[in-house]
């Protein structure tokens, strides 16, 4: 267990910041982490890498605890914001830099570079972002190997010891060295100083009062002290779209990162547009008396800005000066005077949801405004512009870019990208490496190389850029009535061969079927054997067949471990699934098993992400395995020789109408050991060869046509209005929506015509959801099904109209932090769009 250095916990934590350690406290902490970054230094790279990715995954695993934690002993921000800062410190920044190998040694000319690491960081961390920036600075010093001492706020002790203390049980779960993380455990001013001045390296993330302390240590010094980010609005802008990024990055965690926006500056041609905007999308703007009133309640207790508001909600805010604020209202504005810039609380840094308003002449008094509050307390932070979009291709839009760089004191710009979410790079802005703490402060002594280019006014532009989108589907797809004998067939022609042991010159082809016992008794398991000797007689291979036929409803793991074994001994080059969802989900994660003999660890691979392409357990591909024979698994566990991958073909053959399973990267299995149920996605999960044959539905009971049809219903909707929806995506959507509403009754009555319809209608939904992904009216489904036992139909169908409701409202109080959702009113259009499509007479 993490020790916290000094104190008891408990009691000492109660009397925090005002006791002192002793200097030989200190020193014993200081040394404890030299001689641990003496031994971490020696590591070799692989073992680094374990570390790494074991200290991400748990600090991944544990955002939720860990969000409510700082919410609870700091009264401030908001819980989901800080799972997703607490997600994307661990996510984002382990696949930034999980490639990442320290240069040893660099020739140029007569020059060589060489690097090593620093030894002990000294890591302050703020009240704002305690449990994030802790996780952030662990893992860039194991990154690194460097040992690291954190020094948490006195206000958020709990939490980022909390944080530290998940950190380093990963970490040493793979051989990290005891002591190269460790927690100062009483926060007072003398301990700090103490622990800087044993440091090898500072690293600083907080108020001013902090970074000129840092500064005075003659230490080097990454130091990010505050902001006062101003966002310029000119009249080419898209409005909308930029009310809409600035509140996504204002009202996030209520305003506490020192990147949002302070202050609006927009020019006379499209202020009174933008006042209307900032209304319609939840912003409430004060009239002169409020404005009076926040002013003096900013002001409170001597300071320039009340430190009792920071991330405090605006409901709790506008209470305080009389205000009775509806829930929907999402930040205050106030407008304010260019002349008292300097001397008001609205030209200052707010970490809170409040923003000053300016009113600019034309761009180049909009200029003058935004380099002026910038430079009231945030030179070398950020500043933020929104006009034309694509300025490399626009010459105009260029050279205002260029001069608001030119005259803007900031160290570094965004162009149209919500300033917090741009500023930590990796989701606006793909140049810019994930970050939650930024260096500006510019001073001696800092880790800056001296280059001429040091004596130059340096920045960075950022313009927004949208997440690439994906098609990723089975190679093939045939439907229609008899296409299983079909699909089949072209399996078998296209299977890789296998030797037969017995007999060095015979080629066979290795089939295993997996499905369940109705499909074997009802004869469908017979049916596709045949179909199977036929297509090997008709290219005059021999078939060695292997059934499993005992995969249940809500499959467990112990049943997939059954099949694998079979597999293991037949090492089939072609598994064909014939079944519902359950048979489907088994045989993905058998041929997963086979392919990757590694993976030993489901709930690392069961690990929710922010972006299945950046997720810190993923499966290598096909190609990534054949070229490589590491002895390291996929989960980080050493010592376990991989196999290379055999290039083994997955058939699905559908037999409910519902699940899309059958064109999809999802599976569901359940852990008999502790009866929990594991979501597992990867796009290596998906099959190969599939068959949408409605020969196949057409002795369904009613029950298993209707309950599977409201799942695909919902399948289509959701991924409809999801933000990875595409032009792409949504065609599926909509045409199985209308065959689902036009024909599922019929299918449920027996019509075979319709039955074939909404086999189809359900691969289109599941075509859908696999590259849309769908919404929380599956995650209430899940939980629902899971607590009473229902259908997840079912589920789906209680879940939906309560999810649409909610998704329709007209002013919303969360938006997605993503490029292609472009303002809070989308979902609301997506769906009034997919109501006129498919209903068009209503």
């Amino acid at each position: 267990m993490l020790r916290l250095i000094g104190t008891k916990v408990g009691m000492q934590l109660k009397t925090r910041g005002r006791k002192r350690m002793g200097n030989l406290a200190i020193e014993t902490l200081v040394e404890n982490a030299k001689r641990a970054s003496q031994e971490y230094k020696m590591y070799d790279v692989d073992r680094i890498d374990h570390i790494f990715q074991r200290a991400a995954l748990a600090a991944a695993e544990s955002r939720l605890e860990l969000a409510r934690l700082a919410v609870d002993e700091t009264g401030r921000g908001i819980f989901e914001d800080k799972v997703i800062k607490n997600h994307f410190a661990a996510e984002n920044v382990y696949h930034a830099f999980k490639g990442w190998r320290q240069d040893s040694g660099r020739s140029v000319g007569c020059r060589i570079e060489v690097s090593a690491p620093y030894g002990v960081i000294a890591a302050l961390t703020p009240v704002t972002n305690p449990t994030s920036t802790c996780i952030y600075k662990c893992l860039m010093s194991l990154r690194t190997g460097n040992a690291i001492i954190i020094c948490p706020h006195p206000s958020a002790i709990k939490s980022t010891t909390r944080a530290a203390e998940i950190l380093i049980k990963a970490a040493e779960s793979m051989g990290a060295p005891k002591n190269v993380i460790q927690v100062l455990g009483i926060a007072s001013k003398e301990n700090v100083h103490g622990v800087m001045k044993g440091s090898d390296l500072i690293w600083a993330t907080g108020g001013a009062d902090m970074v000129d302390a840092s500064q005075k240590m003659g230490k080097p010094a990454l130091l990010g002290g505050p902001g006062n980010c101003s966002a310029l609005l000119d009249e080419l802008c898209d409005v909308d779209a930029a009310v809409a990024a600035i509140l996504l990055s204002k009202t996030f965690d209520n305003g506490m990162i020192c990147a949002a926006e302070q202050a609006m500056v927009v020019v006379d041609q499209v202020y009174e547009q933008a006042k209307k905007t900032l209304i319609e999308q939840g912003v409430y703007i004060l009239i002169p008396e409020e404005n009076e009133k926040l002013e003096r309640l900013m002001r409170a207790n001597g300071n320039i800005m009340n430190r009792n508001l920071v991330g405090v909600s605006p409901q709790k805010i506008g209470a305080q000066i009389g205000l009775q604020l509806d829930s929907h209202v999402r930040a205050l504005v106030g407008e304010a005077l260019v002349e008292k810039i300097g001397e008001c609380p609205w030209s200052c840094e707010k970490m809170a949801p409040i923003l000053g308003l300016y009113r600019a002449k034309d761009f180049d008094d909009g200029v003058r405004i935004a380099a002026k509050l910038v430079s009231n307390g945030g030179i070398g932070h950020v500043a933020s512009i929104h006009t034309t979009p694509k300025m490399n291709t626009n010459a105009r839009n260029n050279d205002r870019v260029k001069l608001f760089c030119k005259e803007v004191p900031a160290g570094e710009v965004v162009v149209n990208i919500p300033s917090s979410h741009g500023v930590i790079g990796d989701l606006f802005n793909f140049e810019s490496v994930p970050r939650l703490a930024i260096q500006t402060q510019l001073a001696p002594g800092a880790s800056i190389e001296i280059t001429p280019d040091t004596l130059l006014k340096n920045g960075a532009v950022c313009e927004r850029q949208n997440h690439h989108l994906w098609i990723r589907l089975p190679s093939v797809i045939l439907f229609d009535y008899g296409s299983a004998e079909q699909v089949i067939s072209l399996a078998i022609e296209q299977a890789p061969l296998r030797a037969d042991p017995n007999d060095e010159n015979n080629h066979v082809i290795n089939v295993m079927i997996v499905s369940d016992s109705s499909m074997n008794r009802l004869g469908v398991v017979d049916r596709v054997r045949d179909a199977i000797q036929r297509a090997g007689k008709a290219i005059h291979r021999d078939i060695q067949l292997t059934d499993f036929t005992a995969v249940e409803p809500d499959p467990s793991f112990n049943t997939v471990l059954k099949g694998l074994d079979l597999m293991r001994m037949s090492n089939p080059s072609t598994v064909i699934a014939i079944g519902g969802g359950s048979v489907m989900d088994a045989a993905k994660i058998m041929k997963l098993l086979l392919d990757h003999p590694e993976v030993n660890d489901l709930d690392a691979l069961e690990s929710r992400f922010l972006d299945i392409t950046k997720r810190v357990c993923a499966m290598p591909t096909r190609k990534d395995h054949q070229s490589s024979l590491s002895s390291v698994s996929a989960f980080g566990v050493p010592g376990r020789n991989q196999r290379i991958l055999n290039d083994t073909h997955l058939v699905c053959l559908p037999t409910t109408s519902g699940t899309g399973s059958e064109v999809s990267p999802f599976s569901v299995i359940t852990d008999p050991r502790n009866g929990k149920k594991y979501p597992l996605a990867d796009y290596v999960m998906t099959p190969d060869f599939v068959a949408v044959d409605s020969s196949l539905v057409h002795s369904l009971p009613p029950f298993m046509i209707a309950a599977p049809g409201v799942d695909a219903i919902t399948h289509a909707v959701e991924s409809y209005v999801s933000v990875l929806s595409s032009n792409f995506t949504r065609p599926w959507s909509v045409r199985s929506l209308q065959i689902l509403f036009s024909s599922l009754l019929k299918s449920k009555q027996g019509d075979l015509a319709a039955r074939a319809d909404v086999h189809e209608a359900s691969t289109l939904a599941g075509m859908a959801l696999s590259n849309a992904f769908v919404g929380i009216a599956h995650s209430i489904a899940h939980q629902l099904g899971a607590k009473f036992h229902i259908h997840h139909g079912i589920a789906c169908g209680i879940a939906l109209p309560h999810v649409i409701r909610f998704n329709s409202v007209c002013a919303p109080t969360k938006q997605a932090a993503f490029p292609q959702y472009r303002a809070p009113l989308e979902t609301l259009r997506l769906y009034a769009e997919l109501a006129d499509v498919v209903f068009p007479s209503i």
